[in-house]
């Protein structure tokens, strides 16, 4: 949370902003959906955008890159709420 990265080779930067939802059913709960998590990134200097584990959207176009939503950490558990400075989202950036 919080951590900027340059993508290698490339001049894009993304900042993990936020998670902004994360109703991901807990492990070894019962649910009726599996839920979703909702991740907020910024993109270079000003652009930012949404990207979620379980629903559309789970990657996003930007300029000549998909970025897309990999896997975000830790995972819900049936007892305590997760600090969001402990998060970690994996991102994907391909070229298009």
């Amino acid at each position: 949370m919080g951590e900027r990265v340059v993508v290698e080779g490339t001049r894009l930067k993304i900042r993990f902003l936020d998670v902004v939802d994360d109703s991901r059913c807990p492990e070894h709960a019962t649910c009726v959906w599996a839920g979703n998590a909702e991740v907020k990134l910024k993109i270079g200097d000003s652009r930012s955008i949404s990207v979620n584990t379980g629903i559309a959207p789970k990657e996003v176009e930007v300029g000549d890159y998909k970025i897309k939503l990999n896997g975000l950490s830790p995972y819900p558990q049936m007892e305590g709420k997760i600090d969001k400075a402990s998060y970690e989202a994996t991102i994907v950036v391909t070229k298009k």
